[in-house]
């Protein structure tokens, strides 16, 4: 059995499968997502159902995730990639992701390696790390600053390599890697660089590209969505196999009682109607809308 440790998906789900095929993983194989699996990118809650539902997997608690958890249940004072994600998830798929978060560890031993979002205190004993350090806050920082111990994989200390996602600390788009020490794999994925895993036990680094700068865009439809429409904030994913097989922790809806002329063809999306555009092509992205719409008709 292999292990494979992803870098921040924010919400990347494309990018997820592509490196999920990459890495050659089988079902008996355990996946670790490093945290950050919510905002900046397209799709958080097909990211969320997907590693909920894949067994044998494991989410560490990340500031994202942190930063959810600080809201209230009204959303009230979110900044705008919380305010962002609220919309993109669905009701009652928000409500299970902040339950789930709420139980995320903040770090996991392997044989191997130390698996943690984001930082570590040089000097202290594993159970006596900070969250705020360990799921690499703001105030995680500058407790390390104040204590001399920035940059912190300059102190680190644990007998075993350590696995970090959280920053991009390496300018050339690359994970930083210091062999058998330190493996700092969060290569922004959001933002149009890469998504990266580790493979373990071999410690073999898989990389596959972004799509694109996913946040860019996603700043950019927002400006012509309106959060009070009761519309979910969602965009057209890039992947062509995006048909996903049902959770099963969220059933099926039952089938039709009759069937109608034409049932056997499959349904038009409300958003692919002709003379109706969606939400998120009324504004800028209006031609990448066309471009996508005429497609499907040819």
């Amino acid at each position: 059995m292999k292990t494979l440790i992803v870098g921040d998906i924010h919400g990347c789900i494309d990018e997820l499968l592509d490196l999920v095929e990459a890495a050659g993983l089988r079902a008996g194989d355990r996946l670790i997502s490093l945290g950050d699996i919510v905002n900046k990118g397209p799709a958080p809650e097909e990211v969320f159902d997907f590693l909920s539902r894949r067994p044998n997997t494991l989410v560490l608690k990340g500031n994202h995730e942190a930063r959810h958890l600080d809201l209230p249940g009204d959303g009230a004072g979110a900044a705008p990639p919380e305010r962002i994600t609220r919309a993109q998830f669905t009701r009652e798929g928000y409500g299970r992701f902040v339950a789930s978060a709420r139980e995320f560890p903040l770090y996991e031993e392997l044989p191997e390696a130390l698996v943690v979002h984001g930082y570590f205190e040089g000097g202290l004993a594993l159970e006596r790390q900070k969250p705020h350090v360990l799921m690499g806050r703001e105030r995680g920082r500058e407790r390390l600053v104040e204590r001399g111990l920035w940059p912190w994989h300059e102190h680190y200390d644990y007998p075993k390599p350590i696995v970090v996602g959280h920053r991009a600390y390496s300018d050339d788009g690359k994970p930083m890697i210091v062999p058998g020490r330190i493996y700092a794999i969060d290569t922004k994925c959001c933002e149009g660089g890469a998504l990266t895993g580790l493979l373990l036990p071999g410690f073999e680094i898989v990389t596959v590209p972004a799509r694109r700068d996913h946040w860019r865009v996603i700043q950019m439809a927002w400006g012509s969505f309106d959060p009070a429409s009761g519309e979910r904030f969602a965009l057209p994913r890039l992947r062509p196999d995006t048909a996903a097989p049902p959770s099963p922790a969220i059933p099926a809806p039952p089938a039709a009682a009759t069937r109608e002329v034409g049932a056997d063809l499959p349904p038009p999306r409300r958003d692919a109607v002709v003379g109706r555009r969606p939400w998120w092509a009324r504004g800028p992205l209006g031609w990448a809308w066309r471009a996508w719409h005429d497609q499907d008709r040819f």
